[in-house]
């Protein structure tokens, strides 16, 4: 389940070259895996290189910068375990 206003994010832009646009340098994307049986809250945000396992909570408003286990339950910025189902 994905509530309102969840932004999954699958790629980043360059950053390496000063003085070359951003729009211009290398775009870079690991992707994004999201498992069977997942909850994410509303806001949340799910960044490049992320896997959420299977039957993973993501509290509202957590910003998911590294892979959750499953069954794995994480909420705050950055988004921390919480607990386990």
């Amino acid at each position: 389940m994905i509530a309102p206003n969840v932004v999954i994010t699958g790629g980043s832009h360059g950053k390496e070259l000063c003085g070359t646009p951003m729009f211009l340098q290398k775009c870079d994307a690991k992707g994004i895996n999201i498992g069977s049986d997942v909850w994410i809250g509303a806001n949340a945000v799910i960044l490049d290189g992320v896997t959420i396992g299977t039957g993973a909570i993501v509290g509202a408003g957590a910003v998911v910068t590294k892979s959750v286990d499953e069954n794995g339950i994480v909420a705050g910025n950055p988004a921390r375990i919480i607990g386990h189902r």
